[in-house]
């Protein structure tokens, strides 16, 4: 048994040492590091101009590798889930993109060995701290930054799960958090960053998601808009959400999600 025990070991550490060869990067499925990446690249692009490499599709391959040694967390990472145990979990991004549509896709695989711990119980607002597994209630997506975007004009309106690095909250006692996976959204807005005159460019984008179930099986929705205006070193960003339903006595559809930031409708 204890042969068989370090052999998995020894596969796993090789396709870890394998797999950790590849890398790229690209923003659909950015985190921090990659952030800093692509500003950097976008920069560059501007002083010395873009590659004369051109293409409509795109793949990327992402890997990470975790060893938790204590209790089991949630990283403030698209909604990533470390129980006690070590593992990786790696994915193939594919986009295409053409002038007026953009495709995404990324399947994500885990291989993940767990270890059991033993705490005691606890109930109401203690059972969301960060020391309770989540085993039963919590359940990663199998495919990330998915979905259609359609571009005319400046103008951008799509429906998928890319992340927007803030979401319901899952392991902790609050409504929002950053530590949420990507969900299922539709959105209106510009196509990134729009020039206006010689000085100011705008951002704007409209968000409602698609129907989530809460503990109690009921449907509810997240709605927001992120507005961002900037004039040459001066940048203002305002924003607004609401997360709407979730009430057994409220009745309330998608359509009501869509316009509740604008008619205030059933707000309490």
């Amino acid at each position: 048994m204890l042969i068989i025990k370090k052999y998995r070991l020894i596969n796993f550490l090789f396709l870890f040492l394998i797999t950790t060869s590849c890398f790229a990067q690209y923003y659909t499925n950015a985190n921090t590091a990659k952030t800093l990446f692509y500003d950097r690249n976008e920069i560059l692009t501007s002083i010395y101009g873009a590659s004369s490499l051109k293409t409509n599709y795109k793949l990327s391959y992402n890997q990470s590798f975790y060893l938790n040694t204590n209790l089991p967390n949630l990283e403030n990472q698209n909604g990533n889930y470390f129980p006690k145990g070590y593992g990786i979990f790696y994915s193939p991004l594919f986009q295409y993109q053409s002038r007026h549509f953009t495709l995404t896709a990324e399947p994500i695989m885990f291989v993940r060995k767990q270890y059991d711990i033993s705490i005691p119980h606890k109930e109401n607002e203690f059972s969301v701290l960060n020391d309770v597994p989540l085993n039963d209630i919590y359940e990663q997506n199998r495919f990330r930054n998915t979905g259609l975007k359609l571009k005319f004009y400046g103008i951008s309106a799509g429906l998928g799960n890319w992340n927007e690095w803030w979401g319901p909250g899952i392991h902790n006692s609050i409504s929002l958090s950053n530590n949420a996976q990507g969900f299922y959204h539709y959105y209106i807005g510009t196509d990134g960053n729009q020039t206006i005159g010689k000085n100011m460019n705008i951002f704007f984008k409209y968000l409602v998601s698609s129907p989530m179930l809460n503990l109690n099986g009921i449907d509810y929705f997240l709605s927001a808009w992120f507005l961002k205006v900037k004039y040459k070193l001066l940048e203002l960003g305002l924003n607004s959400n609401v997360i709407s339903g979730g009430y057994p006595d409220l009745s309330w559809e998608q359509q009501d999600a869509f316009t509740v930031l604008i008619d205030q409708n059933k707000i309490k």
